[in-house]
């Protein structure tokens, strides 16, 4: 895993790290080269998360701000935001186990199952009902909000992000100050599936969110170990954000200008 960033960025570039392409490709993506750049709204979004390797264009060169987001990239995306970019399966600090064979009967040979299983594994993606993951399903905003926020360390069982009211919940805890999922994203309804656009939008919200700690509390007289989640402050009491936690500093240096 990538070593904390030594400083935090400005508000200002925090509120416009994440809202651009998504992760299809391999290898940092030059949001410049684009060749719909000049239609993306929030471009300082997309150039920093091309930036990061979170995310990339599509194999004709565009970003495509209005197209669908499926399972599959979403996949791939969360796997990325909670690995600095990394690809899961060469970062040895940071990748479990995955084991042989399929977790899925759809995925099998699929050119996400990888970041689908390593997703998995991490607990921000599961399958459907009838066991398959439907890899080329649509995400909706409460759906990508809930993986987002298991990346920052939210236990889906302990913070009721599964179950009856998993969206109440999800939509309670995205809102949060502390969070701030939503930001920027008034116009787009959470239970509905999210465009290429909105996706990029929450997940860079995601990086300026408050990551989540577990820590040990206590030994129950039945011996069973308890836990706490606290939100992460560094030395100084002030919030350790995913941005800090999993990315470099200077690699949100050097953004191309947005064509025009």
């Amino acid at each position: 895993m990538k070593a904390p960033w030594k400083q935090v960025l400005s508000l200002a570039l925090c509120g416009a790290v994440l809202t651009g392409a998504l992760a299809l490709g391999a290898g940092a993506a030059d949001a410049g080269s684009f060749t719909d750049a000049k239609s993306v709204t929030h471009w300082q979004a997309v150039a920093t998360l091309a930036k990061l390797d979170v995310i990339s264009g599509k194999e004709d060169g565009s970003f495509d701000p209005g197209g669908a987001v499926t399972r599959a990239e979403a996949a791939k995306m969360a796997a990325l935001l909670v690995t600095g970019g990394e690809t899961p399966w060469t970062d040895p600090d940071f990748l479990p186990s995955l084991g042989a064979g399929s977790s899925y009967p759809d995925i099998a040979g699929h050119w996400a199952q990888p970041y689908i299983e390593y997703a998995t594994v991490l607990g921000l993606f599961s399958g459907r009902e009838d066991g398959s993951f439907d890899p080329d399903g649509l995400v909706t905003g409460s759906e990508l909000a809930r993986v987002v926020l298991v990346g920052l360390g939210y236990d889906s069982e302990v913070w009721g992000l599964v179950g009856p009211d998993w969206e109440i919940n999800t939509n309670a805890f995205a809102n949060a100050p502390e969070a701030n999922l939503f930001a920027g994203l008034d116009a787009a309804d959470p239970s509905l599936p999210y465009n290429r656009e909105n996706t990029a939008q929450l997940l860079y919200n995601a990086l300026g969110a408050t990551v989540m700690e577990k820590t040990r509390d206590g030994v129950l007289s039945t011996g069973e170990v308890t836990y706490k989640y606290v939100l992460a402050t560094d030395g100084a009491g002030a919030p350790v954000t995913l941005l800090q936690s999993r990315f470099h500093l200077d690699a949100v240096t050097d953004l191309p200008a947005q064509p025009v």
